[in-house]
This record gives C-alpha cells, sequence and structure tokens, in this order.
C-alpha cells in the first residue's frame, strides 16, 4: 500500500515498546517531539528492520534523574541485521555520576548516530558507548561538559566505527577501551582544557584503522595504555604540539 499509519504516545518508552513488537522486517519512523523527556530505554528492533528515531527539530531533550542511567541502549536484546539511525536529541547525563547517553549493543545490527548533543558533565559520565555493531557511524554530534569538563566523550570498544566531524569538550574525547579494529577517525576537533585531558586514548590493540584531519588542544592528543598498534594511519593531525 501507499502511505502512513501515525500513532501519537505519551512518551518515548511507549513508542519505543510498540515498535519492538512489530513484525521482523518492519520499518519505522519515531519523531520525538519537543520538549523534556526523562526514563530508560534498553530495546531492540525486530530482525531486518529499520529504525529511524529523530527530534523534533532541535528542542528534544532527554535527561538523567539518577546516578548511573543509561538513557538509551539499543539492540541488546536482538534486531540481527537491522539498521537504527539516531539523530538531532540532546542527550544529559549533567548533575549525576556514572551515566550513558546511547549505547549501541548488537554485533549484528548497524548504527548511525548523527547531530545529536551529549552533555556529560559529571565524574565517569559517557555520552556515546559503541560497545558493539556491524558497523557504527557517529557524524556531526557534540560531546560537552559546560561547567567541569568532565566526563568522556565516546567510549568505543567495538571496531568498524567511523567518527567524522565531531565536537568534543570533555575530559577524554574518544576512548577506545578495549581492543578494536576497522575504525576511521576523521575530522574531529577538540577544546579540552584541564589537567588530565586526552583527545584520543588507545587500550590493547588496535589496527587496520585510520586518525587523520583532527584538530584541538589537550594535555594529550594520542596516547596509549598497554597498546598494540597494528596497521595504523595516523596523519595530518594537529593537536597544538601534544602527541
Amino acid at each position: 500500500g501507499t502511505g502512513s499509519d501515525s500513532i501519537i504516545y505519551a512518551t518515548p518508552l511507549a513508542a519505543f515498546t510498540a515498535m519492538a513488537a512489530l513484525s521482523a522486517g518492519t520499518h519505522a519512523s519515531l519523531r520525538i517531539n519537543d520538549g523534556s523527556y526523562t526514563g530508560v530505554v534498553s530495546v531492540s528492533p525486530p530482525n531486518g528492520s529499520h529504525w529511524d528515531i529523530h527530534g523534533g527539530g532541535g528542542g528534544t531533550i532527554w535527561a538523567a534523574t539518577a546516578n548511573s542511567q543509561t538513557l538509551l541502549t539499543l539492540g541488546i536484546n536482538g534486531g540481527a541485521y537491522s539498521h537504527i539511525r539516531v539523530r538531532d536529541i540532546l542527550f544529559k547525563t549533567s548533575g549525576f555520576t556514572g551515566g550513558t547517553g546511547v549505547s549501541f549493543e548488537n554485533n549484528n545490527a548497524t548504527f548511525h548516530i548523527e547531530e545529536c548533543t551529549f552533555d556529560v558533565d559529571g565524574t565517569s559520565n559517557i555520552g556515546l558507548k559503541v560497545n558493539s555493531g556491524l558497523e557504527s557511524v557517529v557524524a556531526r554530534c557534540i560531546f560537552t561538559s559546560l561547567t567541569t569538563n568532565l566526563g568522556t566523550g565516546i567510549d568505543e570498544s567495538s571496531g568498524q566505527t567511523r567518527i567524522s566531524d565531531c565536537y568534543f569538550e570533555t575530559t577524554i574525547g574518544i576512548d577506545v577501551s578495549a581492543s578494536s579494529s576497522g575504525n576511521t577517525f576523521k575530522g574531529n576537533a577538540f577544546l579540552l582544557t584541564g589537567a588530565s585531558t586526552i583527545c584520543i586514548r588507545l587500550n590493547g590493540t588496535f589496527q587496520n584503522s585510520v586518525i587523520t584531519n583532527n584538530v584541538g588542544s589537550s594535555v594529550s592528543g594520542i596516547t596509549t595504555v598497554a597498546a598494540l598498534l597494528d596497521n595504523v594511519v595516523i596523519s595530518d593531525n594537529n593537536f597544538g604540539g601534544t602527541t
């Protein structure tokens, strides 16, 4: 048939619950209107489906209400060979500790997040966790700590992750927290101020990857922690003289 069916839900959780109950291969689009929202969602799309999740146009705010909350976890219990796109939402864990804005969790799905903002102002907060995925794309996102410069922008431990044209103002910009392969970090800007700031931190075996055309300032540009670099191209970066 043609056209589409639109349904209005009272909360994002109600909408995600309904989408997850659809048949395999059913595609869905969710618009979260401008406004402030709270609550924790952990959900997976049906196998082989495409989800497009987007804000209302610049005023969609999803905020934590307690420590250690992950606001949106995608793909935790399934969704094989699905594709999830998230855009134009502000995720706030500021004011609390140990929280995460968004977490990608499925080795058999692809993820795409763009033009989102993450306010991670708080100890041990993380904007985006890329724990698994066939491929993850992060583009034109802002990771900020508005007052104390605390938190980590992106925690990457999956591989096959492309991070481009993003802006970081956190303690650590990109933290590759486990062995990882097939990544591209390109064209990102880091403005990190503080005693122990790091633009990109590499842990474990980091291989078959490219880090190029990134700019910024911090105490450390690229640092390694017990890391083994294998077939990694690092070129044309300018971190203000740091290494």
